[in-house]
């Protein structure tokens, strides 16, 4: 994935643009995805789950495969994501398989890791069952 970075005190920025940057979701389309989180832009949860799994995806089994890993979790507890949203994403642009992927991440995600998620073990093993039937279905 092309993109240019910027960094601004804590924070980590990256800045992907038109023609330039090969997404799973086109950045035209992004356009058009679009939410506010506490006064920020960003896109809606259901497209950044797809675009944080194409980075997981390229990215597996290093460093920062591990930290998409993580925020595609986070993300899935946290965020408010609609499934079935995600899932008509996933059709619209071709990425059906994201599905199985999830589940490979979740399926694969070590318990040492539940801290980065602010849940216990019981916790996690709970909703990750949830989520899990959940997403199964969609298939």
């Amino acid at each position: 994935m092309r993109r240019y970075e910027a960094k601004l005190e804590q924070f980590d920025i990256d800045i992907y643009l038109p023609h330039y940057s090969a997404l799973a979701i086109p950045t035209e389309d992004l356009k058009e995805m679009i939410t506010s989180v506490r006064g920020m832009k960003t896109v809606k949860p259901e497209a950044l789950l797809i675009l944080k799994q194409s980075a997981e995806i390229d990215r597996r089994n290093t460093v920062k495969g591990m930290k998409d890993a993580i925020d595609i979790l986070a993300l899935l507890a946290f965020s408010g994501i609609n499934l079935k949203k995600y899932a008509e994403l996933l059709k619209k642009y071709k990425k059906e398989h994201y599905l199985r992927e999830l589940l490979h991440v979740l399926g694969n995600f070590s318990y040492k890791d539940i801290k980065y998620l602010d849940m216990d073990f019981m916790q996690f093993k709970e909703w990750k069952r949830k989520i899990m039937s959940e997403i199964k279905a969609l298939l």
